[in-house]
């Protein structure tokens, strides 16, 4: 794959510079769930969590079979089950989709929420299908504060001293600014451009927060490097809106799979972020 020289890196946040994945999430929902003296387990609720998400993303055609659709894959656009086989089931007639929980890749961005506003309303939504009576904006404003308090990957800090020395070093995550600035700072990561999907007012993998990054940095896209975990909001984002990309693989996986969609392959593959400083050719 043709590359163009790289001026800038920029950075996805969690799970690719702070340690906070689908375990800690669980773990987070178990631990709220009991400072509320709900006997829900952390991963029973991240599975409730996470067939609720589904259910207010999806369009009418999402939970179709591969094979209904041309060329037998959903529309890239189409937020849909996790693969073909995922069972999503009926949404409650009160419980219809949300605007701004659409993430698609380009088009018109639409009506935007922040993460407050989401989780809020989905810890209020799992409480009610677990028929328990727990406080939704109680529980967002805990897992906001588990969040700030996390610690990025050993490697982190360093790599981040390391590139800064030589280019220009981004943060670009799909965060509220209450959640993402404090454990930046907690960990010693500092960048010069920091944007959050909250003052985008634009999520990943929408084209338009990559323009913003371009615009920040005053660079073309091609000349900017995003690094990150995700193959659809990282990757996929990054190289739909002409920017360069590095997938952090840790887990090492093998297959992609993003809610059935097609995704686009990234320029370079790490385990570590350890492995941008041979990409980049610093000692």
């Amino acid at each position: 794959m043709t590359t163009t020289p790289i001026e800038a890196v920029a950075f996805d946040c969690f799970g690719t510079l702070i340690d906070f994945g689908d375990q800690a999430f669980a773990e987070a929902y178990g631990m709220i769930c009991a400072e509320q003296g709900i006997a829900i387990d952390g991963p029973v609720f991240y599975e409730k969590w996470m067939e609720v998400w589904r259910r207010l993303v999806a369009r009418p055609d999402a939970t179709q079979p591969r094979s209904s659709h041309p060329d037998g894959a959903l529309p890239v656009n189409s937020p849909a089950a996790l693969s073909p086989e995922v069972d999503v089931p009926e949404h409650p007639d009160h419980h219809a989709p949300s605007a701004g929980r659409n993430r698609a890749l380009d088009g018109e961005v639409g009506p935007f929420r922040t993460y407050q506003e989401e989780w809020t309303e989905h810890f209020a939504l799992c409480f009610e299908e677990f028929g328990v009576a727990g406080d939704a904006p109680l529980a967002h404003r805990r897992l906001v504060e588990l969040l700030a308090q996390s610690n990025a990957f050993p490697e982190a800090k360093n790599v981040v001293e390391a590139i800064g020395r030589r280019l220009p070093v981004a943060m670009l995550s799909n965060a509220d600014d209450d959640f993402l600035l404090p454990p930046l700072e907690r960990n010693g990561l500092t960048f010069p451009v920091v944007i959050s999907s909250q003052s985008a007012r634009a999520y990943k993998p929408h084209v338009a927060i990559f323009r913003q990054l371009g615009e920040k940095l005053s660079l073309p896209p091609e000349r900017i490097l995003y690094v990150g975990d995700s193959m659809l909001a990282d990757v996929t984002g990054a190289r739909n809106a002409g920017l360069q990309a590095a997938w952090l693989n840790r887990k090492r996986n093998t297959e992609w799979s993003a809610s059935g969609r097609d995704l686009l392959e990234p320029h370079f593959e790490i385990e570590t972020l350890d492995g941008l400083l041979a990409i980049l050719n610093i000692g």
